[in-house]
């Protein structure tokens, strides 16, 4: 999980599982032709979804979640880099995993990059991952190598909160369906900040409660009743 700053430690010559960046570059069939009917009903039953969970003033309805936001990692795109890549497109991937772990949301339109790293003790380097339309910093500072892994330490000093995952963390702590946050779809802030969002949840007599949402130092969202 994000800290302010945390260590982190890479497999030096070795092979990531998973990395499909190759793969999905291959496997893609370009002469497919795209089923436009199967788009097209897609689109339509997303479209009766969000109808159905938007009353239009604000209120989202969604089911209480059994756990507090996570990323689900399923969703990440299929491009991690193994231990024969570049340091910096290693490092890279960790600062976009970062990142979208802090949103709980992937964004498909996502970029991250790093410049050249050498990998000399105290080098640092300020990486950069898009999110959202908005630029995040991921600063480095490189510990050397113990010849089997590569240490470096890395610091976020901002992220992104989605009210996806502020209403989720409120339905979580009220254990109420219907929410709303005073927020925008994606807010900028900083790691470890109280009262990011003010929310409110609707339990199932009508009544109204508050809530505030706070990120933690680790990247986390929380969502706190009002008293």
């Amino acid at each position: 999980m994000i800290q302010s700053a945390r260590r982190h430690r890479l497999a030096l010559g070795l092979a990531a599982a998973g990395s499909a960046l190759a793969l999905a570059a291959c496997g893609t069939d370009e002469s497919a032709e795209p089923d436009d009917g199967a788009a097209e009903e897609a689109a339509a039953e997303e479209d009766e979804d969000t109808d159905a969970d938007s009353g239009g003033d604000g209120w989202n309805t969604a089911e209480v979640p059994t756990d507090p936001p996570r990323l689900d990692e399923d969703e990440l795109p299929d491009e991690e880099p193994d231990g024969e890549d570049e340091l910096s497109d290693q490092i890279a991937w960790e600062a976009f995993t970062d990142v979208a772990e802090m949103a709980v949301v992937v964004d498909e339109d996502a970029d991250w990059q790093c410049p050249d790293i050498e990998n000399d003790e105290g080098e640092q380097v300020t990486c950069t991952v898009t999110y959202f339309g908005e630029d995040y910093d991921y600063e480095v500072t490189m510990e050397g190598s113990d010849g089997f892994m590569i240490n470096y330490e890395a610091e976020m000093p901002e992220g992104p909160l989605a009210r996806e995952a502020a209403e989720d963390a409120v339905r979580y702590s009220s254990e109420a369906e219907e929410v709303r946050c005073d927020m925008d779809e994606v807010v900028r802030t900083p790691l470890d900040t109280d009262d990011v969002a003010r929310c409110e949840a609707r339990d199932d007599d009508g009544e109204t409660l508050d809530y505030t949402v706070d990120v933690t130092v680790y990247g986390t969202v929380t969502a706190t009743r009002d008293h």
